[in-house]
């Protein structure tokens, strides 16, 4: 159930969520989802995380992402909150399956995520890294963030 688990609470900063979904996400059910949530500003974007990430000041997945790889090296925060059974936390000693891409993993706990986030997003310290781009990478950059802000991308 994935509209239990987006706190939108987010939105009172203005908070712009850009959805990646995988590549099998039934998107008609998403859709419907995202109705009940028509005040968020929420966009849906398939374009590589890569390239996604230089937006974001977090990435949450609900289970373990690849995508995570590319978010980490660019110094975003990563959280991931799932679902995972008994047996699968305890062959995972209570972590991610990738413990080494996630910041943040929470199992179940609701609350939890909410007071992570707002820890994240209250820290004064929190600035977000973005190593090893190059003078041309910025300017595709900013190419890209012309289209993730264009219709094409919006919900």
């Amino acid at each position: 159930a994935v509209a239990g688990n987006v706190p939108l609470s987010l939105t009172e900063k203005n908070a712009r969520i850009i959805l990646k979904p995988h590549v099998i996400t039934d998107t008609n059910s998403l859709d419907l989802i995202l109705q009940d949530f028509s005040e968020a500003d929420l966009r849906i974007c398939n374009m590589h995380p890569a390239i996604v990430g230089r937006f974001c000041d977090v990435a949450i997945c609900n289970a373990f992402t690849t995508a995570f790889v590319d978010i980490k090296f660019q110094g975003i925060t990563t959280l991931e909150y799932s679902d995972y059974t008994a047996k699968a936390l305890a062959s995972t000693s209570n972590m991610s399956v990738m413990p080494q891409h996630v910041d943040f993993f929470i199992n179940r706990n609701y609350p939890q995520l909410l007071i992570t986030l707002r820890r994240i997003f209250g820290s004064p310290n929190r600035q977000v890294l973005r190593p090893f781009f190059s003078e041309r990478d910025e300017e595709l950059i900013e190419r890209f963030s012309t289209i993730l802000d264009s219709q094409s991308c919006v919900l």
